[in-house]
């Protein structure tokens, strides 16, 4: 009551002058918050955080800019009360006095339940930062009188003291088995491991359950206003999920596929023998843990893994949601493609990737309540094709819209496609991310790759289960699937007049000739130095954009099956590596440029993929036209691979022992580099100095630790997680001229806003990510959108061969 008048206070107004109060919203969020931290455990928690998150909005000052906020960009803080209120009131803690143990389940009950509210609108917070200061404290003891208005107001309208100190009780029960289930499954995964490794396993997993938390109440918050708008759930799941019927139609494709295939006999049955080993254990043995699936390249592995989710999902009471992530869309789309066909519409799939707007537009830029791209936002669709860089983001990016998608995962089936691509320096916060999400969260995880790389080993290894091996290795390394020699031709180096000359070489004596390089740079120079010679060339770049690579992928299996058939020549096909994984396309020859010794096998699988004959050659060689010493880890790659081969000369086989013992030296030699080696200094100028991402998800050791950071939960998750950049983060999407892609453009600039999420969509096909220094070279030849913020390359500086020309140069 203020001046003798009653005082109902707002969480929101809407454009026609609807309201939703702050008991109204603050009940909701709970009731929805409950349901979705009850996969952990923690249901009362969840009910907690729901109802203090907007603790702050029961002020005067936050009811009186209600109105002009949406139009005059004034903001109230208010995320700092409900944290103070958990820390203060509930956990015993206060700006002057400590608490006596900081580490007891109801201390970390209460700072479980601040950061998440905290982190609602901010993303999260460095619970200490890497310099030691308390992020918590620092934050939410401020504003004195304020807090004690609000809370009165609270207390009064939302939620008395008492209910508040039973659900805080119940919460703190939670904690505690939370913290012997932590333990126990802790020690379980990593049995074998020292004590110190499953300690900082015990410290990763305490912040992935913050991460939990903040991504449920963010999700939760977002939904529960949804609802308020629009009257239903329109962020909500799909209700298409026959996975009877999806088993059924896959199983009816797979053997669809075999009466068509031209392949020989032998091989058809090998293929179909990998897909029902994996629907075979899908039904005996799969559960939530960290399994593997390794079979060499063209052995069926795509197919049968779906085969094996739809077995095991049509089998389940509660069929879990599945994510298949590839690290490229290259892969990705054709993938996803495959897999509609095969599920013919029984089961609804959402393809998420890159698209048209500026990556910056996931700092949640947007008001909390918007409504675009739903799904996408909630990864909420019942099977979700999407790249592991986004799979990144949502492990660790500290920002709202990535964040959010984090609570999804939980009880899912994660498939990660070719796992041996992932960054050296992401390895050991990956598997601890993984390891987490198998354990506690309890998903299945499959890694799926014919090079398995050893993430066993390592600081912080991967805790697989007992039983992880999908598929025999007698199985997905049948004899019929050893079909290419490799053959080491690393000395001496080849410039590219060289390597042109022996690719010319290779097509007349063996037939059309796939070379793989390293580089964009590096395939256009060998590309023109073979169009010079009057070759007939295709060449693919991640410079295409993803229609007309589709294009140029079908323009090279017309050519390919033209010259089979004896209709057509020979040619050779330059691409960087967007090609190893995942197209199927058949070369009777190969060449691949020196790198780690996982990609010859995957550019293998391009070579007599259809055992055309007994035997086709991939030949390793090494370009010294390319730079590979700015390619993050590729450097480390190609040394240890190097060495190998030099072990191995005269040995044509690139089998499974060969590939363990290329990691097992790779990750030997270079454990620190697992750990993730950051920067001395980050975006912030905070001094990093020695600072891994490991040692900041987990312990996060300060050199000078200062007085005020007394928590257990240590974890620096903001800098760490601003830190955890995927290695092609810094692109930027534009929309290019090809196939009406200008036209498409026009549309957009042309648009309200209703129109641009479909159109937008649209446009994926017809953009191309851009580095940044290629954006600041061609800056004055792109059109930007003010209200999408898409962008348009000047259609001169498109080539219908070579994709992107970024060079300004090429206008003459």
């Amino acid at each position: 009551m203020i001046g003798g008048i009653d005082m109902v206070y707002l969480a929101r107004k809407d454009e026609n002058g609807r309201s939703q109060t702050v008991r109204e919203h603050s009940i909701g969020v709970s009731t929805l918050c409950a349901a979705t931290c009850a996969k952990l455990g923690l249901r009362y928690l969840g009910m907690l955080v729901g109802l203090l998150h907007d603790l702050g909005k029961c002020t005067i000052e936050f009811k009186l800019v209600l109105d002009l906020e949406r139009h005059s960009g004034i903001k109230v803080k208010h995320a700092l009360f409900g944290a103070r209120y958990a820390m203060e009131e509930l956990g015993d803690m206060s700006c002057e006095a400590g608490i006596a143990d900081d580490s007891s389940p109801r201390a970390k009950a209460a700072l479980l339940a601040a950061s998440a509210i905290i982190s609602h609108h901010q993303g999260l917070i460095d619970l200490v930062s890497p310099s030691g200061i308390d992020g918590l404290e620092k934050a939410v003891f401020q504003e004195e009188e304020r807090y004690q208005r609000a809370k009165s107001a609270f207390l009064a309208e939302c939620a008395s003291e008492h209910e508040l100190a039973q659900l805080f009780e119940q919460a703190v029960e939670e904690v505690e088995n939370l913290e012997r289930t932590l333990e126990s499954a802790t020690n379980a995964a990593l049995a074998k491991e020292i004590p110190s490794v499953r300690s900082m396993q015990r410290s990763f997993s305490y912040g992935m359950v913050v991460r939990f938390i903040a991504s449920a109440l963010i999700d939760t918050d977002r939904l529960n206003v949804c609802l308020w708008r629009t009257g239903d759930d329109a962020f909500g799941a799909s209700s298409n999920a026959d996975w009877e019927a999806c088993r059924a139609n896959v199983s009816a494709h797979l053997n669809n596929l075999a009466r068509k295939a031209g392949s020989p006999p032998e091989l058809v049955e090998a293929r179909r023998a990998v897909g029902e080993a994996c629907a075979a254990f899908a039904a005996s043995t799969l559960e939530p843990g960290m399994f593997r699936l390794t079979a060499a390249t063209g052995s069926g592995k795509t197919l049968g893994i779906l085969l094996a989710i739809a077995t095991f999902a049509a089998s389940s009471s509660q069929p879990p949601r599945v994510f298949y992530l590839a690290p490229y869309k290259a892969i990705l789309t054709q993938n996803a493609q495959e897999w509609r066909e095969a599920i013919k519409g029984a089961v609804d799939l959402l393809e998420h990737h890159s698209d048209v707007v500026s990556q910056s537009g996931e700092a949640d830029t947007a008001p909390h309540d918007d409504l675009r791209d739903p799904l996408v936002e909630r990864w909420s669709s019942p099977i979700v094709v999407s790249t592991l860089v986004q799979f990144l983001h949502t492990l660790f990016s500290p920002h709202p819209r990535r964040l959010r998608r984090f609570q999804a995962l939980a009880g899912s089936i994660i498939v990660i496609d070719e796992i041996q691509s992932l960054p050296l320096g992401f390895t050991a916060i990956v598997n601890g991310a993984l390891n987490f999400l198998a354990t506690v969260a309890r998903c299945t995880v499959i890694c799926m790759t014919a090079t398995q790389p050893a993430l066993e080993c390592g600081p912080l290894p991967l805790a697989l289960h007992q039983s992880s091996e999908m598929v025999a290795p007698e199985v997905g390394f049948a004899p019929c699937f050893d079909r290419v020699h490799i053959i080491s031709r690393i000395r001496p180096r080849m410039s590219v007049v060289k390597l042109a000359s022996f690719a010319q070489e290779r097509r007349l004596c063996e037939g059309s000739v796939l070379v793989v390089v390293n580089t964009k740079p590096g395939a256009h120079k060998l590309y023109r130095e073979l169009v010079a010679r009057g070759e007939d060339v295709i060449l693919l770049t991640q410079h295409l954009c993803p229609k007309h690579r589709l294009d140029m992928i079908g323009k090279v299996r017309c050519k390919l099956e033209a010259e089979r058939s004896g209709t057509g020549a020979s040619f050779v096909c330059v691409s960087t590596s967007l090609i190893e994984a995942g197209v199927n396309l058949s070369f009777p020859c190969g060449v691949r440029c020196l790198i780690g010794l996982d990609s010859p096998a995957q550019t293998a699988g391009r070579v007599n993929r259809h055992g055309e004959s007994l035997f086709g050659n991939l030949y390793i060689v090494d370009y010294e036209e390319e730079r590979i010493e700015f390619l993050g880890d590729m450097p480390l790659r190609s040394a240890c691979a190097r060495e190998i081969l030099l072990r191995r000369r005269g040995d044509p086989r690139l089998d499974v022992a060969v590939v363990e013992e290329y990691y097992r030296l790779l990750f030997k030699r270079h454990q620190k580099e697992m750990e993730g080696p950051i920067k001395n200094l980050n975006d912030e100028g905070v001094a990093l100095k020695g600072k891994t991402l490991l040692g900041l998800f987990t312990s996060n050791v300060c050199d000078k630790p200062s007085k005020d950071a007394r928590h257990s939960l240590r974890q620096a998750l903001r800098t760490a997680g601003r830190e955890a950049k995927p290695i092609d983060d810094d692109t930027e999407a534009v929309i290019v001229a090809y196939d009406g892609g200008e036209t498409l453009f026009e549309k957009i600039r042309r648009a309200n806003f209703a129109q641009l999420p479909s159109l937008l969509a649209q446009a994926q096909p017809y953009s191309v990510g851009l580095t940044s220094t290629e954006v600041k070279r061609l800056s004055p030849y792109l059109r930007t959108d003010g209200q999408s913020g898409a962008r348009f390359l000047d259609e001169r500086l498109y080539d219908e061969r070579e994709g992107v020309m970024p060079f300004a140069e090429n206008l003459q």
